[in-house]
């Protein structure tokens, strides 16, 4: 968490929200599309869900509202709830790089979207629904360290050559403490 950056246990984070607290230098390094999405061969009717503390978010408030239930699972990582998803069958949050449309994945903007083949097909070209800024963050003390810089050159280039390719938006700010 944020704690964990800010007293410079955690060399360096992203974090999908600008942290408030700490002596921390932070970046905007780009955006990332959050949503729900399943298999499209699937019709789920339960769901996997981030852990306790995301309650709040409008992803997770989405899906409550979609499937009018909490989360059937709850899972971590995206990676972990991407794995949950292949193998249950279920509905997951996630980010839509991890779930591309031409590798048999839909996202879920309705519960007819998980019912209905024709509503899918309609909403199947939409973006999922919510963008979330994407912040680099480590503690000031690091500003000058060569290898941190390295690594942080690295994801900004990997950030703006991916969103150079969706559509040149989100690039990167500039670099501030908090």
């Amino acid at each position: 968490g944020h704690e964990r950056t800010a007293d410079g246990a955690v060399d360096l984070a992203l974090h999908l929200e600008r942290p408030s607290k700490g002596r921390l230098m932070c970046r905007k390094v780009g955006a990332i599309h959050t949503g729900i999405f399943a298999k499209k061969s699937t019709h789920p009717t339960k769901w996997i869900g981030l852990d306790h503390s995301m309650d709040n978010w409008p992803e997770m408030e989405l899906a409550k509202q979609i499937f009018k239930s909490e989360p059937e699972l709850r899972i971590n990582t995206l990676d972990g709830i991407k794995s949950a998803v292949e193998q249950t069958g279920w509905a997951g949050l996630g980010i839509d790089a991890l779930y591309l449309e031409h590798q048999g994945w839909k996202a879920i903007h309705s519960y007819a979207s998980c019912a209905s083949e024709e509503e899918a097909k309609i909403l199947s070209g939409l973006k999922s629904g919510y963008a979330r800024e994407v912040w680099l963050v480590y503690h000031e003390t690091r500003r000058h360290d060569a290898a941190l810089r390295y690594v942080c050159d690295w994801i900004i280039q990997v950030f703006q050559q991916t969103q150079l390719k969706q559509n040149g938006a989100g690039l990167p700010g500039q670099e501030h403490c908090v």
